[in-house]
C-alpha cells in the first residue's frame, strides 16, 4: 500500500560538495499513524544532487516492530 508522510523536515543537515556533487546525511523523527496513533520513528536520511537531480534515501525504524522501511526518492528540478 502507499502512506502519505507529509512534509519531512531534516534539520541541522550535512552537506558535502565534491566533484560537482551535493552529498547530504542527517537525522530525524517521522510520525506514522499505524492506526493506534501517531508513533515517532527515528529515521536517517542520505542522498545526492547532481545537476537538478536529487536522490534521497529514508530508513524509518518502526519502534516495536523491529522494522526499517526504506524509502527512496527521485526527481528533477522542472
Amino acid at each position: 500500500g502507499t502512506m502519505n508522510l507529509g512534509t519531512i523536515t531534516i534539520d541541522g543537515c550535512k552537506c558535502d560538495y565534491a566533484n560537482k556533487v551535493f552529498s547530504l546525511t542527517g537525522t530525524t523523527s517521522v510520525s506514522i499513524n499505524l492506526g493506534t496513533g501517531n508513533i515517532p520513528c527515528p529515521t536517517t536520511v542520505s542522498g545526492t544532487v547532481v545537476d537538478k537531480t536529487a536522490t534521497l534515501n529514508l530508513n524509518i525504524t518502526v519502534p516495536g516492530l523491529n522494522q526499517v522501511v526504506t524509502v527512496t526518492f527521485s526527481g528533477a528540478r522542472q
